[in-house]
This record gives C-alpha cells, sequence and structure tokens, in this order.
C-alpha cells in the first residue's frame, strides 16, 4: 500500500484493484481482507526453470546439461 502512494507510483498511474469477491466478505483494509485478497489472487507469472533435461555426469545420454547446468551434448 505504501508503494502506491509513492511519487513513481503515481506518475504510472498505479491503483489496487479491490477484489469484488473479498470486499463482499471482509471489511476493506483489514486482515482478514488481505488474507482473502492474496489467497484469491496470488500466483506464478513466471516459470523459472528450463526444460531441458538436467543429467548426473557425462555418461547421461539424455541429459542436455550436467547438475552444474553446464552443456554436455555432443554433436
Amino acid at each position: 500500500m505504501k508503494l502506491l502512494e509513492t511519487k513513481t507510483f503515481q506518475a504510472l498511474g498505479a491503483r489496487l484493484i479491490p477484489h469484488e469477491a473479498c470486499e463482499k466478505e471482509h471489511k476493506y483494509n483489514t486482515e482478514p481482507y488481505w488474507d482473502c485478497f492474496i489467497r484469491k489472487t496470488g500466483m506464478t507469472w513466471i516459470h523459472t526453470t528450463g526444460t531441458c533435461r538436467m543429467g548426473f555426469g557425462p555418461d547421461d545420454v539424455n541429459a542436455v546439461t550436467d547438475s552444474k547446468l553446464r552443456y554436455t551434448v555432443v554433436i
């Protein structure tokens, strides 16, 4: 909430969009409201891992990298 009050966020026009379901169940800006808000809006936006197989050593022919993410494919 304090971030929204900064000059930078105000210049961007940033604002909090209240959660309709949480407003129906709880008084705005109370602990139960924020608990509801976080539970209903929290999500992962970025999947931070790769999709290639990580192996345990150079003998793992199906692996693209070793356990230290070093390139292991020999062409």
